[in-house]
């Protein structure tokens, strides 16, 4: 939605923003003054940094959207239509 509101230079800025965030968790991190501060100021910042590149991927379509359970099976991955790695039986 937002995308289609804003366009490209919409997105970029959303790029940036996400980017500034990531990078001001990772410099309170930085300047934390307890080994647990800094692990939670790193966490918080990783939370951020997955959720965005978790979904441009996504949109994008660099990643799946759902997961083929069958890949580590083979007998079950040659019977499987939606897993691409091996193909569907007839």
């Amino acid at each position: 939605m937002y995308s289609e509101e804003f366009g490209l230079i919409g997105n970029g800025v959303l790029l940036v923003l996400y980017a500034l965030l990531i990078a001001r968790g990772l410099m309170i991190a930085a300047n934390a003054a307890t080994v647990f501060a800094r692990l939670l100021a790193v966490a918080i910042a990783l939370m951020f940094f997955t959720y965005a590149f978790v979904n441009m991927g996504m949109v994008s379509g660099s990643f799946r959207w759902s997961a083929c359970r069958c890949r580590f099976s083979p007998m079950a991955a040659r019977r499987c239509s939606r897993c691409s790695s091996a193909p569907a039986s007839s």
